[in-house]
């Protein structure tokens, strides 16, 4: 039986993960990506910096096993809320960092991302519509970050990084 890869995301790498590095898109999750490489590369003396950092843990036991996720995001502020309970049983022996970044940086680049690259058909062309709009704004990504504010309790540990300050203090 052939799985898809993302009930293998789910169901396997997500449960074996020593830390969950939840995000909304357009956080900086490319760039944190690429720090932690950078220190897996030097730590654990690997050769080739990659930025998939999910592989070092594969070759080297010793590199933490962590999984990037934008965790609800595409649900609906209720049924995020019912999911959180689940997630709480899930989750509460393990650690978790939760990237954040300034809500208007992330609905400026969420919005190019959107109309742009991927080209959602359902989002509003203009970025003035698309700020206030409750399926993509400023309003659904300001909740998300408070929800996962309020529900850090989920975790056994939570860390939360600014992406401001990751790229402003990277030493």
């Amino acid at each position: 039986y052939v799985y898809s890869y993302k009930w293998y995301e789910r169901n396997v790498l997500r449960k074996r993960a020593d830390y969950l590095i939840i995000s909304f898109m357009k956080s900086g999750r490319t760039w944190l990506r690429v720090l932690l490489a950078r220190i897996f590369m030097l730590k654990f003396k690997v050769n080739k910096l990659d930025i998939e950092i999910e592989r070092y843990a594969k070759f080297n036991h010793r590199v933490p096993e962590i999984f990037f996720t934008h965790e609800f995001a595409v649900y609906k502020k209720k049924d995020f809320l019912s999911e959180i309970k689940k997630v709480k049983k899930k989750n509460k022996n393990r650690k978790a960092i939760i990237l954040v970044r300034d809500p208007r940086d992330v609905v400026v680049s969420y919005f190019y991302d959107t109309t742009k690259r991927h080209r959602v058909a359902k989002a509003p062309k203009d970025i003035s519509s698309f700020i206030r709009d409750k399926r993509f704004g400023i309003e659904r990504i300001i909740s998300y970050m408070n929800i996962w504010a309020d529900n850090r309790k989920c975790f056994s540990k939570v860390l939360f990084i600014k992406y401001e300050d990751l790229r402003s203090n990277t030493s």
